[in-house]
């Protein structure tokens, strides 16, 4: 075998290191690599300069199964803090809207508390006795949120 099919082989196998790493499927590189393997395989080395090409493509290979498991390993890290920071969001938000259910339950207790109806507006009312208590009501209220604060405006 001369020195030019020699640097064509060498030049052959870069290339499908190459494109070994440009394939996105795990088992279509593992299929590549073996045909590669066997391939070479098949050839026995001639001369030093044949066996170097050899070992520098399994080198390459070598080398792109490292990188490929580098950039996996970044990438399950880099999904997992991403998960993480989403479930430290949801608990966040958990708890602010428990403590808003639980701010609106006191305001609402405070408002059973504050409001007690008129003797007169207890019971069936006519029309203008009627309107009289919830406009009485609707003012009380306004009042009431007028002065009411909860714990996070008073600070």
């Amino acid at each position: 075998m001369n020195f030019k099919a020699l640097f064509t082989l060498a030049i052959f196998a870069v290339v499908v290191a190459c494109v070994i790493l440009s394939f996105s499927s795990y088992s279509a590189r593992n299929r590549a690599e073996v045909a590669i393997q066997s391939l070479a395989a098949k050839q026995q080395p001639v001369d030093p300069i044949q066996s170097q090409a050899r070992e520098d493509v399994s080198n390459k290979i070598a080398q792109l199964r490292q990188f490929e498991h580098e950039i996996r390993v970044r990438e399950e890290q880099a999904t997992k803090k991403a998960m993480e920071e989403e479930l430290m969001l949801e608990m966040q938000a958990a708890q602010e809207r428990s403590l808003a259910q639980h701010e609106r339950d006191k305001r609402d207790q405070a408002w059973q508390d504050y409001y007690k109806p008129p003797e007169s507006c207890l019971g069936t009312l006519s029309g203008e006795i009627s309107n009289r208590c919830l406009q009485q009501k609707i003012d009380a209220k306004k009042e009431f949120l007028r002065q009411y604060k909860t714990p996070t405006e008073k600070n």
